[in-house]
């Protein structure tokens, strides 16, 4: 399974995240008129690193949290970084060694006036 859509489905399975945000974790982009809160993902980078004859990847994922008001992105920023600061788990079969929160920043969006921050993670992974 691709690591941002596990990542996806451990959001999903975190009941605090998933309160927030509920079903509105989308790949790159969110649809036209969404509901916010919601959060848009993407992979910027990865590496292979043997270690100890396993194949682990290191990826980083950026999330970006949008909402027309500033204390539902803060919400769901901080929900998301208690959650994968230092994560490791299986979710749908994958294992992560470890996550890290490695960026975090907050912006205002001017032409569509919405708040966004920003959750830049390291994911440890095996497989893709």
């Amino acid at each position: 399974m691709a690591i941002g859509i596990t990542m996806m489905k451990a959001i999903k399975a975190d009941t605090t995240s998933y309160a927030l945000v509920g079903e509105r974790i989308y790949p790159l982009v969110y649809p036209s008129n969404p509901t916010f809160p919601c959060i848009t993902y993407r992979v910027i980078s990865g590496v292979n690193y043997p270690i100890m004859s396993e194949q682990v990847n290191t990826t980083r994922i950026q999330f970006d949290i949008w909402s027309y008001s500033y204390d539902d992105t803060a919400a769901v920023k901080s929900a998301l970084m208690s959650l994968f600061n230092y994560y490791s788990g299986t979710v749908n079969s994958q294992v992560i060694h470890e996550t890290k929160v490695d960026l975090v920043f907050d912006t205002f969006e001017q032409n569509i006036k919405a708040h966004r921050a920003v959750v830049d993670v390291r994911v440890m992974h095996e497989g893709d």
